[in-house]
């Protein structure tokens, strides 16, 4: 028989009179609740053996065993003393955690006036009928409301162990707010996902425990881990979303057509194929990545793959690390904001590769790092699409295997600011080709790591670019060890049709072969007050009496056209003036002549002034 010990002298219950002295040889009767029918009592937990109906109490006042009431009977009890004096009654008593009939029958009004019984409260929905009241001026809801505002996975049957298949759990978490968004809680724990989960409903927010915390661990080859598509709001935060089984096509996180979408506080890769990729659409713009690792994937990150071009994506505080082909490859874009990120050793840094008739404009970097990189570390190629408006500020390209910058013929309208090419293999920057291209206060220094005088600092080598601005800053030597560098020129233009280029206040000392090496062939361009370079000088000399010829030393960087190189003589000489003989110009000197020797020492002023200085 199922017992329960009773509250009432149930394991030595010790009873007194009213002077507080113990009620020796006491009576206690005990009946069915409300009568006066005897109702046995047992005098242990196996409810065999009965006690004495009453029971009698030793000389102490004491139950001579144990009572224990039958589960779900309610009992009262009457003490009377030896004498048969009534000491006091106790009605509607029942035993200790007794499943009895006590709690279904006290009746219970729940918070949101349901009525039923106390036992009730230990429903499924019992939450529903308990309050809660926030601080003021907050307004009261049921436990079950308050709790509702974040569902967890384990809500769905999530078991978060590592080896157990969570994803249909998950996507039934997601799945639930489709209608009315919110956030779905991942405790801490490894979540096994074995196939794509998606959600298509607006502002439905994953959050895990943090970093390190909550991990989502993936079994999938070929599609993405999380698809997100065609939502407005919501995003993925605080989770690590690991590659268990190597992904071959596909992202751990995908975007399209997406609006206000964000990814925080996350760790991504080790194995997938893309860490995020964000793809296009009508509505798609104005999604971020934030303070994140992305690491050892083929792309850390991969945007305008497929569909109309994404706008206003904003990337910041991150590391993205070992991704075998690009850190960030853009196809299309209209309006990316990338800023404090370090790309590190991966194949290229940043990579734009449009194809024909899509474009990637709009593109701002501040304070990004490409470093180490087996390719280059910034790489502005094309498919046939163009490149256009770029603007970067304070950033880096150092230690690449082959270029700190490349920029091909489809670029049109840079504005590079502060940019480091420092202990590249090749060039620091090279430009294949493109129109409107400036460069200001940038450090090109100690790059053609691969051998002394192999490779130029700056090297221009496409005739299709005009339109060139490179303004202070140095190209040179000036990193780590003084007068450390093999770059051969620190700036070179190739022998062509470039067209409309300034060259204007940078100090190219300190290169193997020389400062600035210019063949364009252009009608319109400006080189001057460069160290390390001379396009203007000027001085006096003079003729010695007796002859007609004296040779000047010009001092320039390169060999002065004829239309560069006047004369003035410093008196009157209307019958045997001085001229510039044309045959003699050098890459360093000059002659100026007189038809007939002269009779004493005369004077002339002269000038060389390489055109556009």
């Amino acid at each position: 028989m199922a017992v329960s010990l009773s509250p009432l002298g149930g394991a030595a219950g010790q009873f007194f009179d009213s002077n507080g002295n113990p009620l020796a040889g006491g009576k206690l009767y005990t009946y069915a609740a409300g009568t006066t029918t005897p109702q046995t009592t047992y005098t242990e937990y196996t409810g065999v053996t009965a006690n004495s109906n009453p029971i009698v109490l030793n000389s102490g006042g004491r139950v001579p065993s144990e009572i224990w009431l039958t589960d779900g009977v309610s009992y009262k009890f009457s003490l009377f003393s030896a004498l048969d004096n009534l000491i006091g009654v106790w009605d509607n008593v029942d035993g200790i955690n007794s499943s009895g009939s006590a709690a279904s029958d006290i009746t219970f009004t729940g918070f949101k006036g349901q009525s039923g019984f106390v036992q009730d409260i230990a429903d499924a929905d019992g939450s529903d009928w308990i309050g809660y009241q926030p601080a003021s001026p907050g307004a009261a809801r049921s436990v079950q409301d308050k709790l509702r505002d974040t569902v967890s996975v384990k809500d769905f049957g999530a078991i978060g162990n590592g080896s157990t298949d969570d994803t249909a759990a998950i996507q039934a978490a997601i799945t639930s707010l489709s209608a009315t968004g919110g956030n779905v809680y991942f405790p801490k724990g490894t979540y096994k996902v074995s196939s794509t989960i998606s959600w298509t409903g607006d502002n439905i927010f994953l959050e895990g425990a943090g970093l390190g915390a909550t991990t989502i661990s993936t079994f999938i080859a070929t599609t993405d881990v999380f698809a997100i598509n065609n939502v407005s709001g919501g995003g993925i935060s605080n989770l690590n979303i690991i590659a268990n089984t190597t992904q071959t096509d596909g992202a751990g996180v995908h975007l399209t057509n997406c609006y206000n979408v964000k990814i925080t506080d996350a760790v991504i890769g080790y194995g997938l194929n893309a860490g995020v990729e964000i793809d296009g659409g009508v509505s798609q713009f104005t999604n971020t990545i934030q303070n994140f690792i992305i690491s050892d994937c083929l792309y850390g990150i991969a945007i305008g793959g497929t569909g109309a071009s994404p706008q206003d994506v904003f990337i910041a505080d991150g590391i993205i690390g070992n991704c075998t082909n690009a850190g960030i490859l853009v196809r299309q874009i209209s309006g990316l904001y990338v800023n404090s990120i370090d790309i590190l050793s991966c194949g290229s840094g940043l990579v734009t590769f449009p194809a024909a008739a899509k474009s990637t404009t709009n593109m701002f970097f501040t304070d990004v790092l490409c470093d180490t990189c087996t390719g280059s570390g910034w790489a502005f190629l094309s498919d046939g699409g163009s490149i256009e408006q770029v603007n970067m500020v304070n950033c880096w390209g150092a230690s690449n295997t082959i270029n700190g910058m490349i920029i091909a013929s489809e670029a049109n309208a840079f504005v590079v600011t502060n940019f480091r090419a420092i202990n590249n293999r090749q060039r620091g920057i090279y430009i294949q080709g493109g129109t409107n291209l400036g460069f200001v206060n940038c450090q090109v220094l100690a790059n053609s790591m691969v051998g002394a005088a192999s490779f130029d600092g700056l090297a221009i080598e496409g005739s299709t670019t005009n339109n060139v601005s490179i303004i202070g800053g140095k190209y040179g030597s000036g990193w780590n060890v003084a007068g450390y560098n093999n770059q051969k020129f620190g700036i070179f233009i190739s022998t062509g049709s470039i067209n409309n280029y300034s060259i204007i206040g940078v100090d190219c000392t300190g290169n193997v072969t020389g400062s600035i090496s210019d063949g364009g062939t252009g009608s319109v361009k400006h080189i001057y007050g460069n160290p390390g370079y001379t396009t203007i000088k000027s001085g006096s000399n003079f003729m010695a009496g007796g002859n007609n010829s004296v040779t000047v030393a010009h001092g320039l960087s390169v060999t002065p056209l004829a239309a560069e190189l006047s004369i003035t003589a410093n008196s009157a000489m209307a019958d045997n003036p001085f001229f510039i003989d044309t045959t003699t110009i050098t890459s360093t000197s000059f002659d100026v002549k007189t038809t007939t020797a002269v009779a004493a020492n005369s004077f002339f002023s002269w000038q060389a002034r390489v055109d556009g200085a």
